[in-house]
């Protein structure tokens, strides 16, 4: 039997056995028909899954400890709900916030298949503190914060020996957590409280516990389970109220307030065995009335179920539920959540990682060789996509690499920060008790249950659309006197240059204006412009990147003293000597693969005037020396036309008109423009569309710079910065495979001994080979290597080897 309800109202001894038995029986088959509220409500999320397009998010950074004028480097792996690289979104925004200053930076990446690397220089003005990492895609943003990808760095700045630079953070207290199991306490129902405890940097803490009435009485102790985690059973008397006391190891007591109990309402217990998940549920004060139990994940429901009154157990055999997390969600009879409880499922070893490494001790400036091997359960080979990074880590700096793993099946679905979590689900490995206690004091992010039962989509709020085929960069157009925006307005978006990089849209009701782009890399100066002569509008653009709330983010950290700070201190020597002898390799940017034909192909005619006699005016060039346009006063203007290829005959509106990629209306201005400007003139002699405009024909002059030199743009066109998808920078990796070169006097310390956000493992035999060299430092280097093969295993593996 897959699934059981018992109702144990009013039974006790041998009776209860056998009733239990019956009713089992009896109720499984309504489980097995489907049908009923419980079916409803899965069917509803069923239709809000099935019309979910959303992505998880990955960033592997080469450490997690920073010195001010260091390089950030990382990579972004985004997912689909099976863990499979997604390539639907072509963009990934990552930002490093402070809890005061908001993002202190911010990068659009190029995403390619599903992953994308860049890195970040740090700045030497930055304070000391704990920042945010956090990356999303446009996708995410209608999802908001609790789906992005969130992860603390500590930046350290040594570079004032006064230290008086370095904002110094209020001495944090031990950090303790209860949850009641279900979500909340009732009046006479017992219930499984969970409790952490953690130092304020998130380092689980063993202790000793003690809960205490109202009258300061002892009710009963409890331990921690593990370091961090415990638990205990409560049964809260009427009216009474409850503190919780906590002793840390070699530290001081903590006092907790007991949430409230509430007079009415339902009780959740999880019990487990090596086949299955029961949920006993007790209830006080509710009207009679049935239960319903809805199984999910994030990719759909599992099972539902119906108790006929207020109160029974439910059974889940294990093997009908999902990999990773599991939400268990009670149900009254109004289809109102009631209760919750988590339950993790370990998966299953679908691959595994094998790395060689050359050895475990080196000398200073030698090759160190890794391979890699990637096998799934069968020992068949499996292509991968990983990054492998490899630091300095002196003895007394604790090392910490988040763990794509544990990330993607745990904390991506939880709130907050998973720090330390997700340290105790790593400690945990696999042990289902370890696992249960801290589902239990873990946090889901929530289903809207109320938007979700009234029949909507995810679709029907969307606001912010995939960038599936490039950057989108978004405008508001609004009347240039009274600020309102401007409807249903055919705009253009360009980039001055050899390159033509043009862009159109129609404003919606909002004024909002979505020009997608594509290649747009680095600093570039972006021409908006109304189509048509005389338009005069202003524009603003609006920023891709997310809000940002103030205090949400981690805030500053204590200086360390001691063998600590001195460690940093040398380490802040290596990088400045880094910096001294290597800054023209550590800048060096790889330039971006760009498209180079421009949107509409290649021309049908193209005119180098070079090759002809020039003349004094461009009226003359065109008249003389090309047959596709006709020049033509109408309307008492000249205007200019292109003879249809196609029929031999003039199109009768003005072709798209255009100097170094930047559209103009006026055939008159080009006309007055120094023809010995112009290099070439590009021509499409058919009806072209583009976006959702059409033309009668392109004419595009080019000039010898590609800058607009010396043209003079309308009133209304409105030149703007932007910074477009980040430019890589390449990262220097010096090569000592001679005597000459290992015995060289330029000095090698670099803290970040190697970074590869592109090892791919091969399809054919699942393998792949890596090589570096050590530097002139000698300690324990550590090395983290994450990615995701082709079938949507995660890998991860962490190892070390000293120096000499």
């Amino acid at each position: 039997m897959i699934f059981q309800i018992f109702n144990s109202k009013k039974s006790s001894g041998a009776a209860l056995k056998y009733a239990l038995l019956g009713i089992a029986w009896f109720f499984s088959l309504s489980v097995f028909s489907q049908t009923g509220p419980a079916r409803e409500i899965g069917d509803a999320l069923d239709l809000w899954n099935g019309k979910l397009l959303k992505e998880n998010v990955f960033v592997h950074t080469d450490r997690e400890t920073y010195l001010t004028g260091e390089i950030l480097w990382f990579k972004g792996y985004v997912m689909e709900g099976n863990h499979h690289l997604s390539d639907l979104s072509k963009v990934l925004y990552v930002e490093v916030l402070s809890a005061d200053r908001g993002a202190v930076l911010q990068a659009k990446l190029a995403l390619s298949e599903g992953t994308g690397k860049g890195s970040f220089y740090l700045p030497a003005q930055l304070p000391s503190g704990e920042y945010e990492l956090r990356a999303y895609t446009s996708l995410l943003k209608n999802f908001g914060p609790d789906s992005y990808f969130r992860k603390t760095l500590r930046i350290y700045n040594t570079q004032d020996d006064s230290l008086a630079a370095v904002r110094v953070s209020p001495k944090k207290e031990i950090s303790v957590e209860l949850f009641p199991e279900g979500g909340y306490l009732v009046d006479g129902l017992e219930s499984r409280v969970g409790c952490t405890v953690f130092s304020d940097e998130r380092t689980p803490l063993s202790f000793r516990g003690a809960v205490l009435n109202g009258r300061s009485d002892t009710v009963f102790k409890f331990a921690s389970l593990q370091a961090g985690l415990g638990s205990f059973l409560i049964k809260p008397a009427a009216g009474e109220k409850y503190r919780v006391v906590v002793e840390p190891a070699g530290g001081e007591s903590v006092m907790r307030e007991l949430p409230p109990a509430q007079q009415a309402g339902y009780s959740m217990k999880l019990m487990t065995d090596d086949s299955a998940v029961r949920i006993q549920i007790e209830d006080k004060g509710e009207d009679a009335g049935p239960l319903h139990l809805v199984v999910h994940s994030r990719t759909g429901v599992c099972f539902t179920g119906s108790l006929p009154g207020g109160r029974g157990v439910f059974e889940v055999e294990k093997r009908v539920l999902k990999e990773g997390l599991n939400y268990f969600t009670v149900f009254n009879k109004e289809k109102r959540p009631v209760g919750e409880r988590l339950f993790f499922k370990s998966p299953a070893e679908t691959g595994h990682l094998i790395l060689k490494i050359s050895g475990t001790s080196m000398e200073r400036r030698q090759k160190v060789s890794l391979d890699v091997s990637v096998l799934d359960r069968a020992a068949a080979p499996l292509q991968s996509n990983l990054s492998l990074s490899v630091f300095y880590l002196p003895s007394n700096l604790g090392a910490r690499t988040r763990d794509i793993r544990s990330y993607v099946y745990v904390a991506s679905e939880l709130k907050g920060q998973f720090d330390g979590l997700e340290t105790l689900w790593e400690n945990a490995n696999g042990d289902q008790a370890l696992l249960d206690a801290i589902m239990l004091c873990s946090q889901p992010k929530g289903i809207n249950w109320a938007h979700i039962l009234a029949g909507a989509t995810n679709r029907d709020e969307t606001q912010h659309l995939p960038e599936y085929d490039g950057h989108l960069v978004r405008a508001r157009v609004t009347e240039a006197v009274t600020g309102e925006p401007v409807p249903n307005v055919l705009c253009y978006l360009s980039v001055p240059g050899n390159r033509v990089q043009l862009c159109s849209a129609i404003s919606n009701k909002d004024g909002i204006l979505i020009f997608n782009s594509r290649d747009l890399y680095g600093h570039n100066e972006l021409v908006l412009q109304a189509a048509g002569p005389g338009a005069s509008y202003k524009f603003e653009l609006l920023s891709p990147f997310a809000s940002f709330v103030a205090g949400t983010q981690p805030s500053g950290v204590s200086m360390p003293s001691g063998s600590v700070l001195l460690s940093l201190r040398q380490l802040n020597i290596n990088m400045q000597v880094s910096n001294a002898f290597l800054s023209e390799k550590l800048r060096q940017i790889q330039p971006a693969v760009r498209d180079s034909i421009p949107f509409f192909g290649r021309p049908d005619k193209t005119y180098f005037l070079d090759d002809y006699t020039r003349f004094a005016t461009t009226e003359e060039v065109l008249r003389e020396y090309i047959p596709e346009i006709w020049l033509q006063r109408r309307a008492g203007r000249r205007q200019m036309s292109v003879v249809n290829q196609q029929s031999r005959l003039l199109f009768q509106s003005e072709p798209l008109m255009m100097l170094d990629g930047v559209p103009f209306f006026l055939t008159e201005k080009i006309l007055k423009y120094d023809p010995l400007k112009i290099k070439s003139i590009d021509i499409i002699t058919n009806r072209y569309f583009w976006g959702p405009s059409s033309f009668d024909g392109i004419v595009h002059f080019k000039t010898y710079k590609g800058n607009l030199e010396g043209y003079q743009l309308d009133s209304g066109d409105q030149v703007v910065d932007y910074e477009g998808l980040l430019e890589q920078r390449k990262f220097y990796l010096p090569e000592y495979s001679s005597e000459l070169l290992r015995k060289s006097t330029l000095p090698d310390f670099r803290n970040l001994l190697f970074w590869e956000p592109d090892v791919k493992t091969r399809k054919v035999d699942g393998k792949c080979s890596i090589s570096f060299y050590t530097s002139d430092l000698k300690g324990t280097f550590v090395g983290s290597l994450q990615g995701v093969a082709a079938d949507g295993t995660l890998v991860s593996k962490t190892f070390s080897f000293k120096v000499k």
